[in-house]
């Protein structure tokens, strides 16, 4: 999201430039020309959101050289139109997609976190749950809405795709006979685009201060990857297929994970999960767990001794 910051902030003022200082241009067969809309200095053009008439805008115009005749655009042209406005949407499309991603992952955590608490996670659909955690991540979901609301607004009033047409009357009696289309005009418009590059620097630093937050707690963080739930549950849950799960066991509605046993003779205590609340306590900050001893895990150490 930081990298659309300056890109949309760039566009903006080759915008702003192309339409001060080139104004019009026409190609030599005269069909293709520029348009530029307003040349007024950054104070005194409008700053309205929604673009009006005073918009300082630029862009190009495809129109026929004969007001009476009906515009013949080439066969590529519409195809055309369409691929270039997907290139120019995706990158800020997919930006969104990896932050709803960045959201999604830590609401996965802030759900498996409720382990550590008096009520656990459950494992099931259990609507009082889902209503305690939804009650909790309502903001994220709120800032989600948001964020992809006003990104994809701000987008489509930045760029304007506009056919032309020339109403002709006739010689007797002046009443309309038609329409005829004559032309097509694609306009972008710099204030919008500074907009847009304003809003996503709000949105990404909240995104970045909520990517970059450290959950508290003992319990080892898993951010919703499967294998890492897996080899942390793997104690008390049957896992298909994976011969070190007790196939015994049935999966518990709810699970409570603490200080399961220890300290052994070598002073290492051992954390887990049970189905059981009174299984498991609370975890003693002062003693060494499974894992911290470990040459190889170096950082479990640090994630379980918070």
């Amino acid at each position: 999201m930081w990298a659309l910051v300056p890109f949309y902030a760039i566009w903006g003022a080759i915008i702003y430039a192309l339409s001060v200082y080139v104004s019009t241009g026409v190609s030599k067969s005269g069909h293709i020309q520029s348009v530029g809309i307003g040349s007024e200095k950054l104070p005194d053009f409008s700053w309205a959101i929604s673009p009006n008439n005073n918009t300082q805008s630029f862009g190009i115009a495809y129109l026929t050289n004969h007001a009476k005749e009906s515009a013949i655009l080439p066969s590529a042209t519409w195809p055309s139109i369409l691929l270039v406005f997907m290139a120019i949407q995706c990158g800020l499309t997919l930006v969104l997609h990896y932050c709803e991603a960045i959201i999604n992952t830590t609401q996965d955590e802030h759900v498996w976190r409720q382990a550590m608490g008096e009520k656990g996670v459950s494992i099931f659909e259990d609507k009082s749950f889902r209503a305690h955690i939804a009650s909790q991540l309502i903001l994220r979901k709120v800032f989600l809405w948001v964020t992809k609301t006003v990104c994809q607004w701000l987008f489509d009033q930045s760029f304007q795709v506009t056919g032309v047409f020339a109403q002709l009357p006739q010689v007797t009696s002046g009443e309309i006979t038609g329409s005829y289309f004559i032309g097509i005009e694609l306009i972008a418009h710099c204030a919008q685009l500074w907009y847009l590059s304003a809003a996503l620097v709000g949105f990404a630093i909240i995104t970045t201060i909520i990517a970059n937050h450290e959950p508290s707690g003992p319990l080892p963080a898993a951010y919703g990857h499967f294998q890492t739930l897996a080899n942390l549950i793997i104690d008390e849950c049957p896992i298909p297929g994976d011969e070190k799960s007790n196939p015994s066991h049935q999966w518990p509605p709810v699970l409570y994970w603490g200080h399961k046993a220890g300290p052994d003779k070598d002073g290492i205590c051992h954390a887990g999960v049970s189905s059981a609340k009174s299984l498991v306590h609370e975890i003693h900050k002062e003693r060494l767990y499974g894992g911290e001893s470990d040459p190889k895990w170096p950082s479990a150490a640090k994630k379980e001794d918070v």
